[in-house]
């Protein structure tokens, strides 16, 4: 239901073709007409483009609802992305924990400051990290307090990293998950067509993969947008485009972590099965928050492989596959690791549902 852009999909069929679906001699005539020469045809093109066009109408208003929310939601995103992005075994990478305790005994003792300690402090003020962070270097966060206050150090802005980037992929993604599933774009034979419930469920769950797919670069460039440090001295890239251009050479760069949506669509999709006698909206709610719990520990894992390059503040290299980070980061860092910023992606996941459902309501009564 959330790829095709309206939660409550059983008010996108109009009636006449409800009523015409659920006659009980309509079967054999709808089967005789889906056996023409072109499979894509419907057994009524006017039924069918108006479908079309409804589903657009809808899809376009629940985008544009997302896209004003996001003023809202957006610094809940950044904070879920930056814990997510928090390696905890990389604290002792470079030494800097045992590095500070001895600051803090040297500081006892009264001496004059260098100019080297003088200059790698003011940079350091001027990058407005925090604790035992480093400029030029990937942030590590314990607590919701440190990510908020390292973003304000970034300025207002600071907590809207990314969320331009994360609205286009958001925006791309829904659109090919329409297109593909719906066949308007050749990859997959549409659903109104005669096939078991399983082939239906298969071809929705490989569609919504493929455009996942063809999508993470998107991803992948809010994901590095959020962990650099947006301060224009210490910054990584400046713009989407800047991102495209610095990979162009290594055009699989941001492709990086790909894999990754299998799995988690696979345990994404457990989450949908739906309740029995609850209202279409409620249920699309329900699985809404359930997928996303579900899927939230391969999409820490998906985050962490995009963001591995050698580059000045992002993370180092230390995961292989997907499967490899998975078990490392539960190895290192337990079932929190891969839940860290799990309730900010709550709060938004239900603040999204509630908005998708009023506006497709709302988009449905005006197409009417």
């Amino acid at each position: 239901a959330e790829y095709m852009g309206n939660p409550l999909t059983s008010k996108v069929m109009p009636k006449d073709f409800r009523e015409f679906s659920n006659r009980p001699e309509s079967y054999s005539d709808f089967k005789g007409r889906t056996n023409s020469v072109d499979p894509n045809l419907s057994p009524n093109v006017t039924v069918r483009t108006e479908i079309q066009r409804k589903h657009l109408a809808i899809m376009a208003a629940t985008n544009f609802a997302c896209g004003f929310l996001s003023f809202f939601t957006a610094p809940l995103t950044t904070c879920q992305v930056s814990l997510q992005l928090s390696v905890l075994a990389h604290k002792n990478k470079y030494g800097d924990e045992r590095e500070e305790a001895a600051r803090k005994e040297i500081a006892k003792i009264p001496k004059e400051i260098t100019v080297q300690d003088r200059r790698k402090y003011e940079l350091l003020v001027k990058s407005g990290m925090t604790g035992t962070n480093k400029p030029f270097r990937a942030p590590i966060y314990n607590s919701y307090k440190e990510v908020i206050q390292a973003l304000a150090n970034q300025g207002l802005l600071g907590f809207y990293k990314g969320n331009f980037i994360g609205l286009l992929h958001q925006f791309f993604n829904s659109w090919l998950k329409y297109s593909i599933v719906l066949g308007t774009v050749g990859f997959a034979a549409p659903l109104t067509t005669e096939q078991p419930g399983l082939v239906k469920a298969f071809t929705v769950f490989a569609s919504c993969t493929l455009s996942d797919i063809l999508a993470h670069p998107l991803m992948t460039a809010q994901s590095r947008f959020i962990l650099q440090n947006r301060l224009p001295n210490f910054s990584l890239y400046r713009s989407l485009l800047h991102f495209f251009r610095k990979h162009m050479k290594r055009p699989f760069e941001s492709f990086k972590g790909w894999q990754g949506h299998l799995p988690k669509n696979i345990l994404m999709s457990f989450g949908f099965i739906g309740i029995a006698g609850a209202s279409p909206a409620d249920n699309y709610v329900l699985g809404s928050l359930l997928s996303m719990t579900f899927g939230y520990p391969l999409t820490t894992v998906i985050r962490r492989l995009q963001c591995q390059v050698d580059l000045p503040g992002m993370l180092p290299l230390r995961y292989g596959s997907w499967w490899h980070a998975f078990r490392l980061i539960l190895t290192e860092e337990g079932i929190r690791g891969l839940y860290r910023g799990y309730f900010a992606s709550l709060i938004v996941t239900l603040a999204t549902s509630l908005t998708m459902i009023h506006a497709s309501s709302e988009a449905e009564v005006r197409f009417e």
